[in-house]
């Protein structure tokens, strides 16, 4: 039981830095003339686009066996 515990922390840890990669690496680009530029149905389509293409490759990662697991 404390393996999976342990194996949870590390999955969280893991997520929450990613995520806050991928926050400050967007943060950054808004400052690009371009980006500053797109309407907000552009964002919107964009932010979409992301978040089913970051959900399928969670899925696909998520959905495998690996050692020691």
């Amino acid at each position: 039981m404390e393996e999976k515990n342990a194996m949870g922390k590390r999955r969280a840890i893991a997520i929450v830095f990613l995520l806050l990669f991928g926050l400050f690496s967007l943060l950054n680009s808004l400052s690009n003339p371009r980006v500053e530029g797109l309407h907000g149905a552009d964002i919107v389509r964009l932010v979409a686009a992301g978040l089913c293409f970051g959900v399928a490759l969670g899925i696909l990662v998520g959905s495998r066996r690996f050692p020691g697991e």
